[in-house]
């Protein structure tokens, strides 16, 4: 059995082509939060005769305005020279002055040596001087070519994108300080699922595969709203009650 776990090493021979491309991308995400606009880990992936979609808008339609803009954007079907496309990703992303986050997921991979086409779930968050934080997330397909070892890109398909951006900060975390008052905030829910597993027995049914959700509403109709945390088996459900600047307590 141990011999099959290795990406490969069985008939799924695309999983070592997966594992691989996702090093690549991985390299370039380490360079884009370093530097937002660094493109030389991804022009070294760039195979001869490469082609790559417009990033000219062919149609482009708002979603949510207001404190948080949301629009939808859907490239021209156009093509591009590999100077022109380098160009244009560039201009995508000078925008942004810092990138937290570039997250790059392969959700689909065909085989077809020496031909791999993967689609890809990209995330890119970060901040800039017209924004206080921006999110582009969306789908590319790429085209590789498989050689001596290598993949190089062939063909780059831009599929859809949807970008939320806000001007000003409009979300504060003050869980830590509202929830101070609390012994099984502190003893129990900063643990997470991960820790309680493996010290939980077994027997309890303890489950992490996502959370178990929560409530508000103000049950003592006091006109504050109060929380019911839902946890996983093996771990009390929290009832707390917002007593207003008393903060909140059990």
């Amino acid at each position: 059995m141990l011999q099959k776990v290795p990406a490969g090493a069985d008939r799924f021979v695309s999983e070592q082509y997966a594992d691989q491309i996702a090093s690549l991308l991985e390299t370039w995400s380490s360079a884009l939060r370093a530097f937002p606009q660094s493109m030389e880990p991804l022009e070294k992936l760039f195979g001869e005769g490469f082609s790559g979609s417009s990033f000219a808008v062919g149609e482009k339609r708002q979603l949510r305005s207001g404190a948080i803009e949301v629009c939808k954007t859907i490239f021209s079907p156009s093509s591009v020279t590999r100077h022109q496309f380098c160009e244009e990703l560039r201009s995508q992303l000078s925008g942004f002055s810092k990138i937290n986050t570039a997250d790059f997921q392969i959700t689909r991979i065909d085989a077809n040596l020496p031909r791999i086409t993967t689609r890809v779930r990209y995330e890119l968050v970060g901040s800039g001087n017209e924004f206080h934080s921006q999110e582009c997330c969306g789908d590319w397909e790429i085209e590789w070519e498989a050689f001596s070892g290598e993949s190089r890109i062939t063909n780059w398909k831009l599929i859809e994108e949807t970008r939320s951006r806000t001007a000003t900060p409009v979300f504060a975390d003050v869980g830590s300080s509202a929830f101070s008052g609390c012994t099984s905030y502190m003893d129990q829910l900063l643990h997470g699922s991960d820790y309680w597993r493996t010290v939980l027995d077994g027997a309890s049914g303890i489950d992490i595969y996502g959370h178990n959700g929560i409530s508000v509403g103000d049950i003592s109709n006091d006109g504050f709203d109060d929380l019911y945390v839902c946890q996983p088996a093996g771990l009390p459900n929290r009832l707390y009650r917002n007593r207003g600047e008393d903060i909140i307590r059990i």
